[in-house]
């Protein structure tokens, strides 16, 4: 039978010859301290679900880029957003708009049931992403065109220029 002294000395040299835990093995009892007044009971972590929100609405666009009439046959061009451009007969349909007339001016479109939307040549439609479509302003020029005005301006005045330099030259007499 081992006596108390060896039993203690046995117990007390475990203790001293296994190394102590690091602080942060005692983390738990700092956090859940059975002396605060404040302590609640431990709950389990319920892992809340991630919240699925829809992706915003996109805003479709088009643009009527302009008409063909040719004998019995109305063709209205529309450009949507990635500039690619669509030819759409009376009654055919695009994004959902059917067009209902094709004349010189630009086209009218039908939106179901007793709506019609008018829309002149060079302007743009959106639905807001919403479905809901509407004629929101001019569409922008193509980069050709806008050269095509640049030029004929310049060249209107240089031709101005001429002119007076021209008439100059008579006012003096030479």
């Amino acid at each position: 039978m081992i006596g108390k002294t060896a039993l203690a000395w046995l117990l007390f040299g475990l203790a001293v010859v296994a190394d102590p835990p690091p602080f942060s093995a005692y983390r738990l009892v700092v956090e859940r301290n059975i002396f605060d007044a404040t302590r609640q009971p431990q709950r389990e972590a319920t892992p809340r679900e991630p919240e699925v929100r829809p992706p915003p609405p996109v805003a479709k666009t088009l643009a009527l880029a302009g008409v063909f009439i040719a004998d019995d046959r109305a063709v209205a061009l529309f450009a949507d957003a990635r500039q690619a451009v669509v030819a759409v007969a009376v009654g055919q349909a695009v994004e959902g708009l059917t067009v209902a007339l094709v004349d010189s001016t630009g086209a009218e479109l039908a939106l179901g049931g007793e709506r019609r939307l008018r829309v002149a040549v060079g302007e743009r439609l959106s639905d807001g992403g919403e479905g809901v479509w509407t004629v929101v302003g001019r569409a922008a020029q193509a980069p050709s065109v806008q050269q095509e005005k640049t030029e004929r301006q310049t060249a209107s005045q240089a031709e101005l220029l001429q002119r007076l330099m021209e008439r100059r030259k008579r006012e003096l007499g030479q």
